[in-house]
């Protein structure tokens, strides 16, 4: 429709029989709160209906998401529509072969004779140019076949329909109405433009004339929008409460949402009242398989897929999950979004997903629900186990990340059950896979409490525990402790114990070792690792784990100073990845650990040019994998060697973001990074040369002896300190985007944030 003229109140005469008169707009029906945020959804529709093809548009959402709203708002600004636009509010009937009565009372067409109310209808709007905004039509959706023919009778009529289901017509196009914009967590300038935060100020005020969004109440709001999911009713709801409850207590509330998320306005239909009677008024629609399904889907906490709903829910009755799934989806009950490698994954609202759990645990299936649950979450944590190995690793892994909030409410069952040898089962099978996202302290707990317990009980799973146990605790730089809890899990381990384990298990004592500067006992638990895996080539995992291996060698003779071997087992690591046909770094999630290590050989030979390459590679490549410890060591890279090359600015603000992300993802960033950093040569203050050098220290020895580190300290200490600062505040993706884009011998001091360019290396990333 172009845009021409508002709603009339009167029409001019017409030579056929004329519709009955249209209502002004001041007479369309009213919600419970102004139009806030909605301007680009207000623009998306009227594009929509503005299309010459598109005469029938179906707003959907959840319950309270406001479609009523954004169709009363297209509506009262809709054009060129000279026969006026009518509003019919179905919620009062259920009947399917009511909506053409309903119709005509709101066109006040009297049925007269014999002739349908479809008929009468199509003889009133035919030639007719009109807006027809159907409400509610979630309850009387077998009726979508009679819109259709509706249209197909009337060809200059529009209808834009409100409804929690789609009509599922071939004439239907669908516009899913988002929720309001929220916040993003830490973002306070971002503050005033949400939408969700402005519509909760706005109804708030209106419930307490001297409510206002302060220093002091900004970020409770923020954080309760976003917890709310940034649904408009059940925004309006909590900020109803404003006059009894700060924005703060209401957080405290949440876990009584059902209660804090009630008492709307008496005038307004029951389903606006309250979220509970919200949802219930979806839920009461399905079908009893769907509300079984539904109710089961309730024990996830975050994101799931087909796969994760089928164990649930395969016995449910004789449709098949995804038939049921597909009748959520279109309920508007569960959401379908991208998921890894094309395939979907599904979510529901904080406040759905409160209804839905609450109604699993009311129920008898409860326990088996969980049982499944867990079961399910295990299964696929230890088929992603060795997925660090395995040529479709990143896409087990990515799948992984679809249910990483699903482990701990897993863990927690199992737990609650004392099932000993199921808890050791996933908490040590996770440890790879926190390994490399980056999320090690909570998981380090986890398996600390699942060791107690297996050995309280005498599991038989313990070993494998422990060691996992031992690989966090190394990681988080506790080397004494890794190495007791190692000495405790070989008296669990024997020639029987899984391969992978016995690996794990030798390469972790070797990684200690060499973290405690035992670097010729760790190079030998390296070689036993590497014949041990040498030796079994029927596994599809080994021979990328043999290009790990051989990197860890190559890190202990850096780690010894002698640079010429570490360069030899390096390229042996990447010719093995060759050899699978992968480029360097391809081969598998940790192949750019080589690269990283090539890096540090060009550095200790003063390559910086060519250390600098290595560096931002491996970086890349980490980035690429979502490899986090080897993205936080290359960037450290990055960062010494513009230090080494006297460009202490853009090093001191890369080793700030480094040290923070070292932090984020649990890593110790002395051991882990600035360690092998200082040895290799920064300036002063950085060098910190009166210090120990730790894991570093027979580097250093080697490689400068009694002589002083040609590097001129830094000119202005308290700029750099400001810039580490500064960077630690960098979001790492902006790091990343800032050290791939730096260009070694280019004038180093540049004030303010990123480049144009740096923003294009960014977005490409």
């Amino acid at each position: 429709m172009s845009h021409r003229s508002r709603l009339p109140a009167t029409q001019e005469p017409a030579p056929h029989p004329p519709i009955a008169r249209p209502l002004p707009a001041t007479t369309l029906p009213r919600r419970m709160t102004s139009f806030i945020g909605r301007e680009r959804e207000i623009a998306a529709v009227r594009a929509l209906l503005a299309r010459e093809e598109v005469r029938l548009v179906t707003l959907t959402g959840p319950g309270g998401v406001g479609k009523t709203r954004l169709a009363l708002q297209v509506a009262d600004q809709a054009e060129d529509v000279p026969d006026g636009v009518w509003f019919v509010d179905l919620t009062p009937i259920d009947d399917p072969a009511l909506v053409a009565p309903a119709i005509a009372r709101a066109l006040d067409i009297r049925h007269t004779g014999d002739r349908s109310a479809e008929e009468l209808l199509v003889d009133t709007l035919r030639g007719r140019r009109a807006l027809l905004v159907l409400d509610n039509f979630e309850q009387v959706a077998p009726a979508g076949p009679f819109v259709a023919r509706l249209l197909g009778s009337c060809p200059a009529l529009a209808v834009l329909v409100t409804s929690r289901v789609a009509l599922r017509v071939s004439s239907e196009y669908l516009y899913e109405v988002p929720s309001l914009l929220v916040p993003e967590a830490g973002e306070p300038n971002a503050m005033a433009n949400a939408d969700a935060v402005r519509l909760f100020a706005d109804r708030a005020a209106a419930r307490s004339a001297g409510f206002r969004i302060t220093p002091g109440n900004a970020e409770a709001v923020a954080e309760l929008c976003r917890r709310l999911d940034g649904v408009p009713l059940a925004i309006e709801l909590a900020a109803a409460r404003v006059n009894v409850l700060s924005p703060a207590a209401m957080l405290e509330r949440l876990d009584e949402r059902w209660t804090l998320l009630a008492g709307g306005p008496r005038d307004e239909p029951a389903r606006l009242r309250s979220m509970r009677e919200s949802i219930a008024w979806s839920y009461d629609l399905l079908a009893p398989d769907e509300q079984a399904l539904f109710r089961r889907l309730g024990v996830f906490a975050g994101a799931w897929t087909l796969d994760g709903a089928e164990a649930l829910a395969a016995d449910d009755g004789d449709r098949s999950v995804l038939d049921r799934l597909a009748a959520l989806v279109d309920a508007s009950l569960v959401r379908q979004e991208p998921g890894p490698d094309g395939a979907s994954a599904y979510t529901m609202l904080a406040t759905i997903r409160e209804f839905a759990a609450e109604l699993l645990e009311r129920s008898e299936e409860a326990e088996t629900v969980r049982r499944r649950h867990a079961a399910f979450v295990t299964a696929l944590v230890e088929r992603t186990e060795p997925a660090s190995f395995l040529p479709d690793g990143a896409e087990l892994r990515s799948r992984l990340r679809v249910h990483r909030d699903n482990i701990t409410p897993a863990l927690a069952w199992l737990e609650r059950r004392g099932d000993a040898d199921g808890l050791l089962r996933l908490a040590s099978a996770q440890a790879t896979f926190v390994h490399l996202e980056g999320s090690l302290p909570a998981a380090h707990e986890w398996l600390a409490r699942a060791v107690a317990l297996g050995r309280a009980t005498g599991s038989p799973v313990l070993g494998k525990g422990l060691v996992g146990l031992a690989v966090m605790t190394h990681l988080l730089g506790d080397e004494a402790l890794a190495l007791e809890i190692l000495d405790e899990a070989s008296a669990h381990l024997d020639g029987e114990t899984d391969v992978y384990v016995r690996i794990w298990d030798l390469t972790t004592q070797g990684l200690v070792a060499l973290r405690s500067n035992r670097l010729e006992h760790a190079a030998a638990l390296q070689e036993q690792a590497l014949a041990l895996v040498r030796s079994n080539p029927q596994l599809d995992w080994a021979p990328r784990l043999e290009s790990t291996v051989l990197g860890h060698l190559g890190n202990i003779a850096v780690g010894r100073g002698d640079i010429d071997a570490a360069e030899r087992w390096f390229d042996q690591a990447i010719a093995v990845q060759r050899a699978l046909g992968y480029e360097p770094g391809t081969s598998h999630t940790m192949a750019s650990h080589p690269i990283a290590g090539l890096g540090d050989v060009a550095r200790a030979r003063g390559d910086l040019p060519l250390a600098f390459d290595r560096y931002r590679e491996a970086l890349a490549l980490s980035l690429r994998f979502s490899d986090s410890r080897a993205t936080a060591y290359a960037l450290g890279g990055v960062a010494g060697t513009l230090a080494s090359a006297g460009r202490w600015w853009g090093a001191a603000r890369l080793f700030g973001a480094a040290e923070a992300y070292h932090a984020l993802t649990g890593y110790p960033f002395d051991l882990e990074t600035m360690d092998r950093q200082r040895a290799l040569g920064l300036p002063e203050p950085w060098l910190r040369a009166r210090e120990p050098f730790g894991a570093g220290q027979s580097l250093r020895d080697a490689l400068w002896g009694d002589r002083e580190v040609p590097l001129p300290p830094i000119p202005n200490p308290a700029a750099a300190a400001e810039q580490w600062e500064a960077g630690r505040a960098m979001p790492i993706d902006e790091a990343c985007a800032l050290a791939l884009d730096t260009n070694l011998h280019a004038p180093d001091a540049r004030p303010g944030g990123l480049s144009e360019r740096e923003r294009e290396v960014l977005r490409l990333l």
